[in-house]
């Protein structure tokens, strides 16, 4: 079947039938790419989370060439390249430090620790006396 058929049983004219097509391989190849790019990174880090790899490829490519994050995620979905989600008893493990008992003179040795922080002020040189030394 010719394309002009084709366009005519759907309504469609020759134009769009192959602005279509060119839009198609366009998304394609942005997607290869940017598969490419997440294989890399996981090599290099693989337990980066999928947020934290469409902010990276956000500034890597600028945020007119990447998908939203829901599109990420279907993308990535799609080729297997999600993480397995943490178990609920991993998410528990947490080390909870136990307060240290202190007698009365530790404790005047930290409050006096703590006013003598708040009272020391760090000053820093000026940039324009940076810039004139150099």
């Amino acid at each position: 079947m010719k394309v002009t058929h084709a366009c005519r049983l759907f309504s469609h004219c020759r134009q769009a039938f192959y602005q279509l097509k060119a839009d198609l391989s366009a998304e394609l190849s942005h997607e290869k790419l940017i598969i490419e790019n997440v294989r890399t990174i996981r090599r290099e880090s693989p337990g980066t989370g999928c947020y934290k790899l469409w902010l990276m490829l956000c500034a890597l490519f600028g945020p007119s060439f990447m998908p939203g994050r829901d599109s990420f995620y279907k993308l990535l979905r799609r080729h297997s390249l999600m993480l397995p989600p943490v178990s609920p008893a991993a998410r528990g493990r947490r080390i909870i430090m136990q307060p240290q008992k202190m007698d009365m003179q530790e404790m005047v040795y930290h409050c006096k620790a703590e006013q003598q922080a708040r009272n020391l002020h760090i000053r820093y040189p000026s940039l324009s006396t940076k810039t004139a030394q150099l």
